[in-house]
């Protein structure tokens, strides 16, 4: 079964170094990994006008495949609206991936029971609001820096002071993934 792990953090707060890192100490157990994140402007694209691929969408398309000897690229034309959370759980989760980390998706997956959440910030102010948000089963909080009253304010699963604690922190990853 696919561990899904969704972190949530405020921006800058270091949501993708975490994350990075995770994937860089997973990565060598033998672990398939996937990786999404969430991007709220309306207007961003990967793609653009001087590429054949969004030429094929602009004629109709609405999926659009690139291949390459190294990638493979899957760009499908939405509505405009946000994915629900089960397509979007069904999209990133395959029975090939044991461990899916997404960056963000607070609006979709805080309360999806499906989903581990880890909250990460600088300081148990910084994610205070944001695990009061989120649903069980929350993996736990990540912490940049030193907050000696967080597991006492947050009461939100483990608290990990990153780097310190980052150990402790893919040791019990691991664990959910071999469940």
């Amino acid at each position: 079964m696919t561990v899904i792990i969704a972190v949530f953090g405020k921006k800058k707060s270091g949501k993708t170094a975490v994350i990075e890192a995770l994937i860089r100490a997973l990565n060598n157990d033998n672990l398939t990994i996937t990786a999404a994140k969430h991007v709220h402007h309306a207007d961003f694209s990967i793609d653009n006008p001087s590429k054949d691929s969004w030429r094929f969408g602009k004629a109709g398309a609405r999926r659009v495949f690139i291949f390459s000897p190294n990638e493979l690229v899957s760009i499908e034309k939405t509505s405009g609206n946000e994915v629900d959370e089960e397509r979007l759980l069904n999209i990133i989760s395959d029975s090939a991936t044991d461990i899916v980390f997404l960056e963000g998706f607070y609006q979709t997956l805080a309360r999806n029971s499906r989903v581990y959440k880890l909250v990460v910030g600088r300081d148990s102010g910084d994610v205070a609001d944001i695990v009061r948000g989120c649903h069980e089963p929350l993996l736990g909080c990540a912490l940049l820096g030193n907050d000696d009253k967080s597991n006492e304010v947050l009461k939100a699963g483990k608290t990990y002071k990153l780097w310190d604690d980052f150990n402790e922190l893919v040791r019990d990853i691991r664990a959910l993934a071999r469940r």
